[in-house]
């Protein structure tokens, strides 16, 4: 996956250990690094600056 395609309301795996996480909004910091807030499964919003391992996610709506 690339940097620049990742967008706000995606779920993505690589970024909190086990977990799932929901895009909230991204920022770019030029071509190859990007500013990530998300929310975790337990509502918290945090951010990070681009972790290589992220990956999109499919998580199943109950």
């Amino acid at each position: 996956m690339k940097l620049n395609q990742i967008a706000a309301g995606q779920n993505l795996s690589g970024v909190e250990h086990d977990q799932i996480v929901t895009v909230v909004a991204v920022i770019p910091q030029g071509d190859s690094a990007l500013q990530l807030i998300y929310r975790t499964p337990d509502g918290s919003i945090k951010e990070r600056c681009s972790a290589p391992a992220m990956k999109i996610a499919l998580r199943s709506q109950c």
